[in-house]
């Protein structure tokens, strides 16, 4: 009898699937700006607010904001880094609460300077920002940095981070957007995941 998909490993996943990062680029495309806004702004063009939370202007040229999933290499095995949102309190948790660095794109601003930017702004960390997914609405970026390397909160939109192992980042970051991201990143880095995100809708059987 074939097992549930979610039983299975990542790399099974990733045999059934393909990379993951078309997946990860389709549900990013739908998330859009909302891994900054948490879904407070269309910034896709509509009738929204072409704006950030904090009243910054964002492009209106897409992509218009990136993601830059960072990780390092601990004793233990690889660490993704994620920050908790302050301004829904020390214990919210679900989804947004835990994302990557991630920001919206000012006017003119090259997108890999927005990832940068956004990285050094959130969590103090100054670092070459590798593109991995791309698409009309949003960039993720992957970052690796030595372990050990000082974050320094902003002190403003998060109130404290998390080094995680993988799969527990994959588990923490909601909604799905975020954490396929993380994915597709890990993917791109040839890290190996324990699982990936619980699917959208049921799987059948691996067969």
């Amino acid at each position: 009898m074939g097992s549930s998909r979610r039983d299975r490993p990542l790399r099974c996943r990733l045999r059934a699937r393909g990379s993951g990062r078309d997946r990860a680029e389709r549900l990013l495309i739908d998330a859009g700006a909302s891994l900054s806004s948490g879904g407070e702004h269309d910034f896709g063009g509509g009738p929204g607010v072409f704006e950030t939370w904090d009243r910054l202007p964002v492009s209106r040229e897409p992509p218009h904001g990136a993601s830059a999933v960072v990780l390092a290499e601990s004793p233990a095995g690889w660490r993704v880094l994620v920050l908790h949102r302050a301004r829904w309190g020390a214990g919210a948790d679900g989804d947004w609460a835990w994302t990557p660095p991630s920001g919206a794109r000012l006017p003119g601003e090259r997108v890999e300077h927005c990832a940068q930017r956004e990285l050094a702004e959130e969590a103090g960390v100054h670092a070459t920002c590798f593109a991995v997914t791309s698409s009309p609405t949003w960039a993720t970026f992957g970052v690796l940095i030595p372990w050990g390397t000082p974050v320094q909160l902003d002190g403003t939109e998060h109130d404290r981070y998390e080094w995680l192992a993988p799969d527990e980042a994959i588990r923490r970051c909601r909604p799905a957007a975020v954490s396929e991201a993380i994915l597709a990143v890990l993917v791109a880095c040839g890290v190996q995941a324990v699982e990936s995100p619980p699917a959208e809708e049921p799987d059948g059987p691996v067969v």
